[in-house]
């Protein structure tokens, strides 16, 4: 991988870092199209998302759009387009709702990508995310940690971070920072018609699997 930042160090612009990270999912298949967010952990294209955004064998049908990195510009771009090429990892929503994939760089490409953290973070700490929510593009908003509540889900127990900002769909896959621009939860879902109320998959469990599976990412 390349050089490791100083993942201690608040970012003087965190939106803009999150957006150089983070990338467009779009699905389509004869039954419709989807989309959702995705971000790289590494700079050959190791990515991660909600396994209800890119579930087992959606490759084939999925496309990743980078954001360009002008901070004033939202559009997706085609030169931008990027074949999604292999889901390497994937656990649906009676268990951990992630996908670990991969995309398929140009060649020669390398892109930046996030730290994932590797203690909790605490309640009350200010946090952001980053995604596409209701099809606006390239998007952020931010919030604070609110609670951690273990779920009881038919496949496992799920350590979730509530949150409290501003998310729709078209968010869910998408990173959820702290001010160092360390990866702290994966975005899950909002609660349809609680003001400002999210989940995410705590990022320490997301660890353990990556290690497992002997996948280099970033801070580990």
């Amino acid at each position: 991988m390349g050089k490791r930042e100083n993942s201690t160090t608040p970012k003087p612009d965190l939106a803009l870092y999150m957006k150089q990270r983070t990338f467009l999912i779009e699905v389509n298949t004869e039954e419709g199209s989807s989309i959702g967010t995705g971000f790289f952990i590494n700079d050959q294209g190791l990515a991660i998302t909600n396994w209800h955004v890119l579930p087992a064998g959606a490759e084939k049908f999925s496309t990743a759009y980078l954001y360009k990195e002008n901070p004033d510009d939202s559009k997706i771009y085609t030169d931008k387009k990027r074949r999604i090429k292999n889901i390497l990892w994937t656990e649906d929503t009676n268990g951990m709702d992630i996908s670990i994939f991969s995309v398929e760089l140009e060649q020669g490409e390398s892109v930046p990508y996030f730290e994932l953290a590797s203690q909790r973070a605490a309640v009350g700490i200010d946090c952001a995310t980053f995604g596409n929510p209701l099809g606006f593009t390239a998007s952020y908003s931010a919030g604070h940690i609110s609670a951690f509540r273990e779920e009881e889900r038919s496949n496992r127990k799920v350590m979730m971070m509530q949150y409290e900002m501003s998310t729709n769909g078209g968010n869910s896959g998408g990173p959820v920072c702290d001010k160092n621009g360390q990866i702290i939860a994966v975005h899950e879902q909002g609660v349809k018609d609680a003001q400002g109320l999210n989940f995410g998959i705590d990022i320490l469990q997301i660890r353990r699997i990556l290690d497992g599976l002997e996948f280099n990412y970033g801070g580990r």
